[in-house]
C-alpha cells in the first residue's frame, strides 16, 4: 500500500488500484486544512486502511507545519453509524468543537497529535 497526493486529493493504492481517498482544502490564512471526503471502498473496509490512512495524513499534515485539521460528520447516517464515525476521529485526537442538527464539526491540532497505533514509515508520492 502506499499513499499518492495528487492535487488536493490523497490516494490510498494497492499496486494501480485505488482503495480510497481524501479529498481536502488548505486554508492559508490560518494554515488549516479542512477534510472534505474519507473514503475506503466498501470491499476495503475492515483492515485498518482508515486507520492507516489517517494517521497518514495526519503525519503528512503535521511534518508540513499546518495547525490543524477540520472535518464534519453530517446527519446523512444513522445516529449509530454516526456515533460510530464521531469515536472514530476521536482516536485520532478529534474534538468536538460546533454541533447543529446537521453537522458536527471536529478538529485536530497536529502539533500535539501522537498516533494511537504505531506504524512502519510508508510512502507518500507527489
Amino acid at each position: 500500500m502506499k499513499l499518492v497526493l495528487k492535487e488536493k486529493k490523497l490516494f490510498l493504492m494497492k499496486k494501480d488500484i485505488s482503495v480510497g481517498y481524501i479529498t481536502f482544502d488548505i486554508n492559508e490564512a490560518d494554515n488549516s486544512v479542512y477534510i472534505h471526503f474519507f473514503k475506503i471502498y466498501e470491499k476495503y473496509q475492515g483492515f485498518g486502511l482508515g486507520t492507516f490512512m489517517l494517521e497518514e495524513m495526519i503525519s503528512f499534515f503535521k511534518k508540513n507545519s499546518f495547525k490543524s485539521i477540520y472535518l464534519e460528520v453530517d446527519n446523512c447516517f444513522s445516529n449509530i453509524d454516526r456515533y460510530l464515525l464521531v469515536n472514530f476521529y476521536k482516536k485520532f485526537g478529534f474534538l468536538e468543537v460546533f454541533e447543529n442538527f446537521k453537522i458536527l464539526k471536529l478538529m485536530v491540532h497536529p502539533e500535539g497529535f501522537e498516533p494511537s497505533i504505531s506504524s512502519e514509515p510508508r510512502i507518500l508520492s507527489p
